[in-house]
């Protein structure tokens, strides 16, 4: 992030922390981090897993860093991994790449910049830096990584449009997402959450535009704000471009959705946008906040239980639905005062044809909006209005879609836990391998051999409508050294895990995380018993255990 206006003292101190810089040698050669141990001068200590970066490194254009299963690639000092070439890091699930500070604390080193270069990470993890990772009109694909405890944000784009799949971005000090100068990155199945952590200002968890055009793509994913009395939106886009998100689940935030600027259009398909409340209704609390000359097109959506619904204001003019192509949207259950789902603050009309008000009622849903008939303001069309709900698919509550099990292990599933709450659905599992009903949950067992598969999770209205949620699952076929198996199993709500005794063990540790990678897991249990109840986890978390036991000595 560009630093401007600081004093000239800061500037001399600022030198006076500068590090020295090696770059690869620019063969066209494939670099591991123990290559670099031997080759770099210093610049690169250690030996396997475990390396540090003494000094500012670029990968030079005509060659590439490789990163490998269960490197631990950490700084010892404020310095920059700048990548003019490649940087390949190939995690494994049960075994990622963490790139990460010594100090362990955000901003505690530069973090990973792709200065024109290409990444492609998978199950990696990136922390404890200003920028987790940093796309200076660079490209690339992330897949399943963490970009967290980061300073400025997890993600940071300048004219660069990389790809995201089921990656976590979360408590991150200030946005989660940043994009810039024309930056349109596809993200899907990510979850974005509790981000701005810092709360200093409302640096919002998606935050895009400022400058140039950005056609941002978001499926499938979650963006959770950190509650009402943090500053931060969900999603912004300021200035020009065309976002598209779809299938995403917004809460949480000061507002969930922002969009502003004489160039911003938008479109919204089919995203539930809930609970988002501010400490003062007056300066948020909006499911959907649209500002200057904006004109968003909004399908299919559901936008409850937030303190305001819609709010319009300047010169703007959405689309919540026409005559010739209806909303299909919910209104309903925002805030408890008069014009709580819809208010217009301008003078233009605004379509909101073919909408659930949660009504049948026209004077009850004229109470619920703010327009012409209450004041100087354009009127909010909306006849006809839907008459009921039940043209709506369930939607599904958003995750991030992956996990892994070992071979010989089972997978408990919680269908409902996928989905919105309502009455009536019901549910079915497809894929590979074998499913078997157990009440409420489902178990469901691999097939021989598989390294991975896709289950596919449908949800169906009684009038037929239907959803449908995935989950990648990972499956680690070589047994782990020493290890045991983790079996897990429920029992009235609850989650048990057992396994088989240790020799000489006195007692056994239980851990627990709600994420894959090793660096989050929380000490939640002791035992010396060869089982242990979860009472505090809920059939629908996510979650990850390990057991590990303490030996006797002899």
């Amino acid at each position: 992030m560009n630093k401007t206006g600081l004093c000239l003292l800061t500037c001399l101190t600022l030198v006076g922390l500068c590090h020295a810089e090696w770059t690869t040698p620019g063969l066209g050669t494939t670099y591991t981090a123990e290559d670099l141990a031997t080759i770099s001068g210093g610049a690169v200590t250690g030996s396997w897993p475990v390396y540090d970066q003494h000094e500012n490194i670029i990968v030079h254009e005509e060659d590439t860093l490789q990163l490998l299963p269960g490197t631990v690639w950490q700084a010892v000092a404020f310095v920059s991994l700048t990548i003019q070439g490649e940087l390949q890091a190939s995690g494994e699930p049960w075994n990622p790449v963490s790139l990460r500070s010594l100090a362990g604390t955000p901003a505690s080193w530069d973090g990973v910049t792709i200065d024109e270069g290409v990444a492609e990470l998978a199950f990696t993890e990136l922390r404890d830096a200003e920028d987790g990772v940093n796309f200076l009109y660079g490209s690339g694909e992330l897949r399943y990584c963490s970009l967290c405890y980061n300073q400025d944000s997890g993600l940071h784009c300048l004219g660069s449009s990389p790809t995201l799949i089921g990656c976590l971005i979360e408590q991150n000090r200030e946005y989660g997402v940043e994009l810039t100068l024309s930056s349109s990155p596809v993200i899907q199945h990510c979850v974005i959450r509790n981000n701005n952590l810092d709360n200093s200002s409302p640096l919002n968890a998606v935050a895009i535009g400022i400058q140039g055009e950005n056609n941002v793509v978001l499926s499938d994913c979650l963006i959770e704000g950190s509650g009402s009395s943090n500053q931060a939106s969900c999603f912004s886009h300021w200035m020009s471009g065309d976002p598209l998100l779809r299938n995403c689940e917004i809460t949480a935030g000061r507002s969930g959705v922002v969009i502003q600027g004489s160039g911003a259009q938008g479109n919204l398909e089919r995203c539930w946008i809930h609970d988002n409340h501010y400490s003062n209704p007056m300066l948020g609390g909006s499911g959907i906040n649209v500002n200057t000359a904006c004109i968003p097109v909004i399908r299919d959506c559901c936008i409850e239980n937030n303190d305001w619904g819609v709010t319009v204001t300047a010169s703007c003019q959405p689309d919540f639905g026409s005559t010739a192509d209806p909303g299909g949207n919910r209104l309903h259950e925002n805030g408890s005062s008069a014009g709580a789902d819809f208010w217009n603050n301008t003078g233009n009309n605004i379509n909101a044809v073919g909408n659930w008000w949660g009504t049948a009622a026209e004077s009850e849903i004229e109470e619920q909006i703010n327009d012409a008939a209450d004041g100087a303001f354009g009127e909010v069309a909306i006849n006809p209005w839907l008459t009921d709900d039940e043209e709506f698919a369930p939607f599904f509550r958003q995750d991030i879609g992956w996990t892994w099990i070992e071979a010989d292990a089972n997978l408990i599933l919680d269908p409902a836990g996928h989905f919105r709450d309502e009455e009536g659905l019901s549910f079915d599992l497809s894929g590979p391998g074998t499913f078997t009903t157990q009440g409420d949950m489902v178990e469901w067992m691999p097939p021989l051999d598989a390294s991975e598969a896709e289950i596919l999770i449908t949800a169906t209205t009684s009038t037929g409508l239907s959803s449908t949620d995935t989950l990648r699952v990972f499956i680690h076929n070589e047994p782990f050294g020493g290890g045991v198996e983790l079996r897990v199993s429920t029992f009235y709500g609850s989650l048990v895990l057992d396994w088989e005794s240790l020799t000489g063990a006195a007692y056994y540790n239980v851990y627990r995380s709600t994420t894959p990678f090793s660096t989050q897991w929380e000490l939640v249990g002791v035992t010396t018993q060869t089982s242990w109840t979860d009472e505090g986890a809920l059939v629908d978390d996510r979650g990850f255990y390990r057991v590990t036991a303490e030996i006797l000595p002899e």
